[in-house]
């Protein structure tokens, strides 16, 4: 979980670094890498409480990754559910 959530930091603040600055560079990639790292260390903590009444942890990384990609590129919320079809 340490990694994980390690990871995470790691690569938001890069991202946001990349965002602030005057770069022609993507964020919809980086975004939904780090979406999908903090949806999956949410679903692994909720397992380490509560084993037996969770979901797979996969489907809180595709949950993440659209939210943050909603919140990033301030997409409407249709095409932020037509990513988790």
């Amino acid at each position: 979980i340490m990694s994980l959530f390690l990871f995470f930091i790691c690569y938001i603040t890069l991202a946001t670094v990349t965002y602030g600055i005057a770069v022609p560079s993507g964020l919809f990639v980086p975004s939904l890498l780090a979406g999908a790292a903090f949806g999956r260390l949410v679903g692994n903590v909720i397992y380490l409480i509560s084993p037996d009444k969770v979901a797979f942890t996969s489907t809180y990384s595709l949950i993440g990754a659209a939210a943050v990609l909603g919140g990033m590129a301030r997409m409407t919320i249709s095409l932020t559910v037509i990513l988790l079809e």
